[in-house]
């Protein structure tokens, strides 16, 4: 019988490792696996439902652009350097804060995306049927995320 149980990347696998061995479970009849999620650039075509990552940083930057400069080119009548001057800077000034706006955003969400993808890892035990129960029990116990069995005849492709 082949039993499965998923874990977070953290210290709870080697926990229920060595709590498998102390119950007699040699590691000969135990295979640990670090499961890795898609790439970026397979998930890339994922993104494009996603109406924020349509937008670039160039568009928002344009956007805050036209806001800022309307009201630099209005305070531009009553300032020294005129409207049309102020309007330009002001326009600068909007496209650089955009930008550096939504630059942030975007990297603020990436590492967000990047922590929720840490990798999982499968610990596969084969085992007797009169040991299953106790191997699940440990599994469970050590907080896997799903534990599954597999009878011998699937296991050897009967």
């Amino acid at each position: 019988m082949l039993v499965i149980g998923t874990f977070p990347n953290d210290t709870r696998v080697m926990q229920a490792v060595l709590a498998l061995e102390k119950s007699g479970v040699g590691k000969d009849r135990m295979l640990v696996v670090p499961m890795d999620h898609s790439p970026d650039t397979a998930n890339s075509h994922r993104e494009i439902g996603n109406p924020i990552s349509g937008h670039t940083s160039v568009e928002f930057g344009l956007a805050f652009a036209t806001a800022v400069s309307v009201i630099g080119i209005s305070r531009g009548f009553m300032l020294a350097w005129g409207p049309i001057l102020w309007g330009l800077i002001s326009a600068a000034s909007g496209f650089a804060l955009g930008f550096g706006i939504h630059k942030g955003w975007e990297r603020r969400r990436m590492s967000v995306m990047r922590r929720k993808k840490s990798s999982d890892i499968t610990v596969l035990v084969e085992c007797e049927a009169a040991e299953r129960k106790l191997i699940v029990s440990v599994l469970w116990n050590h907080d896997a995320f799903a534990v599954g069995e597999c009878p011998n005849d699937y296991v050897n492709g009967g």
